[in-house]
């Protein structure tokens, strides 16, 4: 093919007073977004110089020895109606792999596909490119500042992502850019206006009552975490009356009427919890700690084995019937349980709990079970002053060069 400058200088020059400023080629590809990113590119490399006016036209040129494809009608003037538009399925590519619509506007919905799938490969600069691109269009205001957050929010740039998901919810207030708010702030450490931004997307219409619960839930425990119980409590509340079967809920509500010293109250929750599960460990340790606190140790006592009994896991539990057993003298009903926790934590050094263990073999007057208790705390701890004085009790000390 001549040189496409040549042949364009040369028709210029002898029909009219216009010279050939450059010519640029656009290489072909399949991806519309690569095309339209390679006229970007074209066009910022024209070599326009300041005070000379010029102009700049896009053409397709062709050999004359491949076949003709009829040529595009130029459109109808502005004073003409516009004919209806029939697109031909077989020369015409689909509207939704378009950057643009047949109506001229952007095609909103295959740009924002493109822009997540940069996301997703983290290339953030260009996904917002595109978010950009959109929101100038005036199309999908919400769409595009959400798009626009979530780049940020990937940048770890949370309190940018935040400011354009609060801008996204005043055109389009949806579920997921309340969500992406909420996790922002809770990563600003903004607890309140994390539990905020959850209750606002409790009042969105449409959402399921179960998702509504769950707001409603997380709410509850962020005004926790902020020292708002009065807040708090009126969130679970609420939770409460979308699930009253929520036995969790209920001993959040025992939990924090516990803290208010709210006993009676606080009973009553973790009784109700119980009601529903029987399996719930954390209503049976509340109700553990309600007796304990009202002076019922011998009822505490039991209350706190049956919480080990349900999760025997829980080092409160044990602490506290480790205490109301040297409380009330009753080392009988709690021993199996110390014996069986710290069985359950073999490596662990929790030499008081060891300590109390021996204590209780020494009182139930299983001294050589004491001993050996003794022992293992001397080779964790020589000096550990607690288990010399309790070796001294039983009348000899321990030797730690023998086995038996």
């Amino acid at each position: 093919m001549m040189d496409l400058r040549e042949i364009l200088n040369r028709n210029l020059s002898n029909q009219s007073d216009i010279d050939l400023v450059d010519v640029i080629p656009i290489p072909k590809s399949t991806d519309p977004w690569v095309r339209m990113k390679s006229l970007e590119g074209a066009l910022s490399d024209f070599d326009l110089e300041d005070g000379i006016e010029s102009a700049s036209y896009l053409i397709q040129v062709k050999t004359r020895n491949l076949p003709r494809r009829a040529l595009k009608q130029p459109s109808p003037p502005s004073n003409q109606p516009e004919p209806p538009h029939r697109p031909s399925q077989a020369t015409e590519s689909p509207e939704g792999e378009n950057i643009y619509r047949n109506g001229g506007n952007l095609n909103v919905g295959y740009l924002s596909k493109n822009a997540d799938l940069l996301l997703d490969a983290k290339e953030f600069k260009l996904a917002k490119n595109i978010f950009q691109a959109i929101l100038a269009s005036g199309e999908r205001r919400a769409l595009a500042l959400q798009g626009m957050g979530r780049c940020e929010e990937a940048q770890e740039q949370f309190d940018v992502a935040r400011a354009l998901y609060e801008e996204s919810i005043t055109f389009h207030p949806e579920l997921e850019t309340y969500l992406r708010l909420a996790r922002c702030l809770r990563a600003l450490k903004k607890e309140s206006s994390h539990a905020e931004a959850l209750e606002r997307a409790a009042t969105l219409k449409g959402i399921e009552s179960t998702t509504r619960f769950e707001l409603f839930k997380a709410s509850a425990n962020s005004w926790l975490r902020s020292k708002n119980s009065k807040q708090a409590k009126e969130r679970y509340l609420d939770a409460l009356h979308l699930n009253p079967n929520a036995d969790d809920i209920r001993s959040n509500l025992g939990a924090l009427s516990l803290q208010c010293m709210e006993f009676d109250e606080a009973r009553r929750h973790f009784e109700d919890a119980i009601a529903s599960d029987e399996t719930n460990g954390k209503a049976q340790l509340g109700l553990g700690f309600c007796a304990y606190a009202q002076g019922d140790k011998s009822l505490a006592l039991r209350t706190f084995m049956r919480a080990l009994e349900v999760n025997l896991d829980q080092p409160l539990a044990v602490f506290y019937l480790t205490k109301c057993a040297y409380e009330l003298k009753d080392f009988k009903g709690a021993l199996p349980y110390l014996q069986a926790y710290l069985c359950l934590h073999p490596e662990s050094q929790e030499l008081a709990l060891l300590l109390s263990m021996a204590g209780m073999h020494y009182h139930l007057g299983q001294h050589d079970e004491a001993r050996t208790v003794i022992r293992t705390i001397l080779d964790l701890q020589p000096n550990h002053k607690g288990a010399m004085a309790l070796s001294q009790t039983l009348g000899n000390t321990i030797d730690l060069n023998s086995k038996s």
